[in-house]
């Protein structure tokens, strides 16, 4: 994954020296942290053993109470019982500090969704673009299409950002199977006081499924449109002795669209603007998860292949050998305990590794050979530590305390030609960071809750941080809650924003860029209807300084990351949604946002304005078959060359049915139902202004439990 710029084909007479930097940990610091994690574990293990919390949903309140007589948190609890991505521990959700949203496992198979990215477009206020390579998540109205590093994404709380670009991967690149995934967890604002870096615009949790969840084997198998196929199988058990284990693989295979046409190719030369076979993408990943009393052991893997058909970058169009190929790998070891009933402790260790090589076939500047393949390998390697630990005081107030440190050894940026052999770029690095951080929940009255927290940040470039979160919380009625949120973020350069450049062919560095920062304002109001409707209006604004783009310097022409753009972003949303007890599930949202660039007063491009979705679940034969259906409207917005492309709808179809044969599930979708032409905004990289996307496509998947 290049930066957006088009790199230079003619060969370079000189080798670019690496230029790291000295990046020794403070000695305060990293006798401060060790200092802390001694403790801590000492306390743990002076204190009495308890099972630790499990990411299970609590069982609803008991009692025989309707549900018209329960107050507006008990409604919350009993849809989505607690959440751990507000405020990095297990909470109540309706104590949340946060505009949250939870979507279940089960309603990811009742509506068909295919990876992280379908279930995220699925979701009141986010838009996902597809460029036919990766996907571009927009929230709070805001798409930098730089591989979503201003989104904190997480699997069971480990940070799966990468180090080099922070970009986090969402479609058939993300490290865990779909199938894999209990729930998601999506936290809307800033999260630095709790998380640090990347945690600009929100925070995505991604819960996956326990041993005992699957309580045996799994065997899946699926089938699509494009000659697209995948299995999986999945084991799973807690056994007597107190040991629960995961295990699940899964390979998946497409050969994409057939023929892709593109009018701004459209020559003899170019093959006549049809891109012919070159769309296939193939994934393998590997996920466990080993729980012994206190301790859980996780890890996953994941390499996925993907051929370029849209000519981006100005590659040799229609040549197959334009393509990307990512991996993505972590093991992570977690402690948590609860030492009766005061403190409730955890820490963790875990180590991540992420490598991209992108292979773009160029024609030579001068021949033979004709073409010249150009390739990017881009390495990150880190390991890294967190403690913290929670008491509740006085059975009402919560106390939160907790530090983290990340050894980046490894930060490498490489840039070559595969024959002849020509080095533009080799830039070899290591960095670290660590956080301190602090949050505290006081009830003020019975129906008044203060949230406050706060954290530092510092890393080995000398960039320090310190961003506030304060939440209060009110319920003047049970069947209403009004919250109001102030939060700071931010996101420091990375070394691909810093350090990239290609020998001063077209581009160079900048190591003076400074992070970004932004200052959100957020306001939420939670009702209960008639009838057991839960109504939800919210509205946000978002203030952004010195966002990194890219840009060219008239001194010598060269591109360059520079600290430039400031944006206000304005907003609100409406989002009513019921579950009925006969198993009719409804959700509809819409959202209006607003983003401009405040120099200019112009619209960000790849920001709609509106956006609606209905999503309807409909049981055909009680919990045995299920009808389910959504429909998407994303509205109009501006692309890179100043144009307005026109919204569009998008309706998907799925029939689901479960117990119908013992242990036997079967699903059958189909996707862009209407066969509605609609297009994607193109980045720079790209000739092209939009990216069309798929028209009526189908999946039918087979699952069987024993």
């Amino acid at each position: 994954r290049r930066s957006n710029f088009n790199h230079s084909r003619a060969p370079a007479s000189h080798r670019v020296l690496p230029r790291a930097l000295p990046s020794t940990h403070p000695p305060v610091c990293t006798a401060s942290f060790v200092a802390i994690c001694l403790a801590f574990f000492l306390v743990t293990s002076l204190g009495p053993n308890a099972a630790a919390q499990e990411n299970t949903t609590p069982a609803p309140p008991p009692g025989a109470r309707a549900i018209s007589d329960l107050t507006m948190e008990e409604l919350i609890g009993l849809k989505v019982g607690s959440i751990y991505a507000a405020s990095r521990y297990w909470q109540d959700a309706a104590q949340a500090p946060s505009r949250i949203s939870i979507l279940t496992g089960e309603e990811i198979k009742l509506y068909g969704h295919r990876n992280l990215a379908e279930a995220l477009r699925s979701m009141p206020g986010l838009s996902v673009a597809y460029d036919r390579n990766y996907s571009y998540l927009t929230i709070g109205g805001f798409n930098r299409g730089d591989y979503n590093s201003h989104i904190l994404v997480l699997i069971d709380g480990h940070r799966l950002n990468d180090n080099v670009q922070d970009s986090a991967l969402l479609g058939n690149d993300f490290i865990l199977d779909v199938d894999l995934i209990d729930r998601i967890e999506i936290v809307r604002g800033p999260g630095s006081s709790v998380y640090g870096n990347n945690a600009f615009f929100g925070v995505i949790n991604v819960i996956s499924r326990t041993g005992r969840q699957v309580d045996g084997a799994e065997a899946s198998v699926e089938a699509g449109s494009f000659n697209t196929y995948k299995g999986r199988f999945s084991t799973g058990k807690k056994f007597e002795n107190g040991i629960e284990v995961l295990l699940s693989g899964s390979y998946f295979d497409s050969a994409g669209a057939n023929s892709l046409f593109y009018r701004e190719y459209n020559s003899p030369a170019s093959n006549n603007g049809v891109a012919h076979r070159v769309d296939g993408e193939t994934f393998h990943s590997f996920f466990t998860t080993t729980t012994w009393r206190d301790f859980t052991l996780e890890g996953g893997y994941n390499r996925r292949e993907k051929e370029i058909p849209t000519g981006s970058y100005s590659v040799v169009f229609n040549d197959p050998r334009n393509q990307t190929v990512d991996t993505r790998a972590f093991a992570d070891l977690k402690y948590a305990r609860s030492l009766g009933g005061t403190w409730d402790v955890s820490a963790r260790v875990h180590y991540d590794y992420s490598r991209y090589d992108g292979t773009y076939a160029y024609s030579a500047s001068n021949p033979p050979p004709p073409v010249v393949l150009n390739r990017d390998r881009f390495v990150g390697e880190s390991w890294g530590s967190e403690a913290q630990a929670s008491r509740t005081l006085w059975d009402r107030h919560t106390l939160t305390l907790g530090t983290e440190f990340r050894d980046n050894i490894r930060q490498d940026l490489r840039n070559f030609n595969i024959e002849p052999r020509t080095i533009y770029l080799e830039d070899r690095r290591d960095s670290w960071d660590w956080g301190l951080y602090g949050q505290a929940e006081i009830e003020l009255r019975t129906n008044i809750t203060l949230t406050a927290g706060v954290r530092f940040d510092q890393d080995s470039d000398e960039n320090r941080s310190v961003n506030p979160r304060v939440s209060v919380m009110y319920s003047p009625v049970p069947s209403t809650v009004l919250m109001f949120i102030y939060g700071t973020a931010f996101r420091a350069p990375n070394p691909s924003e810093l350090y990239y450049n290609d020998g001063g062919l077209t581009t160079k560095a900048n190591p003076g860029l400074e992070p970004e920062t932004i200052t959100t304002y957020q306001a939420a109001w939670r009702q209960l209807l008639p009838h057991d409707f839960h109504l939800t209006l919210s509205g946000f604004q978002y203030e952004t300084k010195d966002l990194i783009s890219y840009r060219t310097d008239p001194a010598d022409g060269l591109l360059q990351f520079v600290n430039l753009d400031r944006v206000r972003a304005v907003g609100g949303e409406v989002e009513l949604e019921k579950n009925w007890s006969s198993g009719i599930r409804f959700r509809s949202s819409y959202t209006y946002q607003d983003a401009r660039d405040t120099r200019t007063d112009k619209w960000l491009t790849r920001s709609p304005h509106h956006l609606a979705k209905l999503n309807l679940a409909i049981p055909i034969l009680a919990e045995k078959i299920f009808a389910s259906a959504e429909l998407q409207y994303f509205g109009e917005l501006r692309t890179l060359n100043g144009r307005d492309a026109p919204g569009y709808w998008v309706a998907n179809a799925t029939l689901f049915s479960q117990r119908i044969v013992k242990g036997l599930e079967f699903s059958a979708g189909i996707y862009n139902l209407l066969d509605r032409h609609y297009a994607h905004p193109a980045g720079s990289e790209h000739l092209q202004n939009l990216i069309r996307q798929d028209g009526r496509t189908f999946r039918v998947k087979l699952t069987w439990r024993f």
